[in-house]
Order: C-alpha cells, then sequence, then structure tokens
C-alpha cells in the first residue's frame, strides 16, 4: 500500500482500537472526516470488514436492473488494482 493509504489505515485502527472495534464504518468516517469508501476500501485492504459493526440492511437491493452490492464489488476491485498498480510503480 501506498504511504497514504497506510496513514489512513492506522487512523482508521487508532480510532476503532479503543473501542474494541464497536463502530460503523459510518462512524469512523465522520469522526475521521473521510468518504465512507475510503474506509471500506481501506478496511477490505486490511482485512478489517469483519470487526466493524454491521447496521441492518439489505445489501442485495435492487432498483430496477442496477444491483448496489455488484458495483461496490466492482469498485473495490478497481481500487485494490489501482493500490496494486501504484505498489508496483
Amino acid at each position: 500500500m501506498n504511504p497514504k493509504v497506510e496513514a489512513l489505515a492506522f487512523r482508521i485502527y487508532a480510532y476503532c482500537k479503543p473501542k474494541g472495534w464497536d463502530c460503523l464504518m459510518k462512524d469512523v468516517s465522520e469522526a475521521l472526516g473521510v468518504s465512507l469508501s475510503s474506509v471500506r476500501q481501506v478496511s477490505t485492504m486490511k482485512g478489517w470488514n469483519n470487526r466493524f459493526r454491521v447496521a441492518r440492511a439489505d445489501t442485495t437491493a435492487h432498483f430496477g436492473s442496477f444491483n448496489f452490492k455488484h458495483a461496490h464489488d466492482e469498485e473495490i476491485n478497481r481500487f485494490v488494482d489501482r493500490m496494486e498498480d501504484d505498489n508496483r510503480g
């Protein structure tokens, strides 16, 4: 990971660890002043997604033909690919 991503990972860890990870990603994003998608992406890269408290929602929701879970997964994959490209370069 590049230094910017590592710095955000440290901030997420430093915020969540004292709370026993009993927080929502939304809470972390608001507390740190970063986007929710950034928190999700970094947490996915670090393998921390299972540590967060989960807000109950239908993650398989479809609106017309648009599948939000699929779109989110695709965005995560693109982010990881970009991070890997950055690390190679």
